[in-house]
């Protein structure tokens, strides 16, 4: 089985629907194929690849503080202690209270306290929804709870569910839709992958983004292709993209030239590749879905 993931390092360049057309060309190439969204913040494939819920798991991949009132004597040295001021003092109570929303878990509070009245445990603060699409494969998202954090922490436990279960199928293919950005979740998502596919446009933000998630893919030694989506939208910039990627040695898969159906496409909730398979869109992203599945898939 061959991880792949797809990576921009920013948001709103089209690695979503890219993924999306993607896993439909793959899935229609009979390869064995399962696709995972690892944007826990703001999952969105699941919208493409429309299908019905096989099962939804809680994950308990965040830390945090609670307080036994039946210990505490209301000394005051968590409060003092805590660098996230999640640990108030209730004035009215005579009491400290913790604010869980700010509480990142750190466990300084319990090693402060005198009385030993403050724990550390595990907390749900995510989930994993597991659905098979209407093009047959399945689709596992990873959802994190408003508010929470431990996105990086949400990612892995996703991919292993998702590595697990492919593997139980027999598949050929695990395409994975990165997060945006460069952090944790990034990270996670690129760590462990056979192939990383690199998409931008021609855009000063879009160029300095791809520079910084690349050096993410360089770190894990992960060998890469790089995508031009709107590669018409500024020339000068997709020169720049051009001399970067020779300079650092990747391998050009493509350009997506702009097309109207994408955002047509994501209207109606349908890949582009099949709302208008002729479409110049359409036939670019064939043809770098053909040059993955024979370069480095070998098919």
């Amino acid at each position: 089985m061959k991880e792949v993931v797809i990576v921009s390092g920013k948001g709103g360049v089209g690695k979503t629907s890219l993924t999306a057309s993607l896993a439909y060309l793959f899935s229609s190439n009979n390869a064995r194929l399962m696709v995972v969204d690892t944007d826990v913040d703001a999952p969105n494939l699941a919208l493409l690849l429309k299908g019905e819920k096989v099962e939804e798991i809680s994950v308990k991949a965040s830390e945090k503080a609670f307080i036994d009132y039946a210990k505490c004597d209301g000394c005051g040295m968590c409060v003092k202690y805590c660098k996230e001021n999640a640990i108030l003092w209730d004035s009215k109570e005579n009491k400290p209270y913790i604010f869980d929303v700010f509480c990142e878990g750190c466990g300084v509070c319990g090693v402060v306290c005198p009385r030993k009245a403050i724990k550390i445990e595990l907390v749900e603060n995510g989930s994993i929804v597991i659905s098979r699409s209407t093009y047959g494969f399945l689709v596992v998202t990873g959802q994190l709870k408003i508010g929470e954090a431990g996105s990086g922490k949400i990612v892995m436990e996703v991919k292993l569910k998702a590595n697990e279960i492919a593997k139980k199928n027999k598949a050929d293919i695990l395409l994975v839709d990165g997060p945006p950005g460069t952090g944790c979740p990034a990270i996670a998502a690129v760590s462990g992958a056979h192939y990383a596919i690199l998409i931008t446009e021609p855009t000063p933000a879009a160029l300095s983004d791809l520079k910084r998630i690349y050096e993410i893919v360089k770190h894990f030694q992960t060998p890469s292709g790089l995508v031009i989506n709107k590669a018409d939208l500024e020339e000068n910039f997709k020169k720049e993209i051009y001399k970067f990627a020779e300079r650092e040695g990747i391998q050009i898969l493509g350009e997506i030239p702009l097309d109207n159906t994408i955002p047509y496409s994501l209207a109606q909730g349908i890949p582009v590749i099949e709302y208008a398979p002729n479409s110049p869109a359409s036939k670019s992203i064939k043809k770098i879905a053909e040059k993955i599945l024979q370069t480095f898939l070998g098919e």
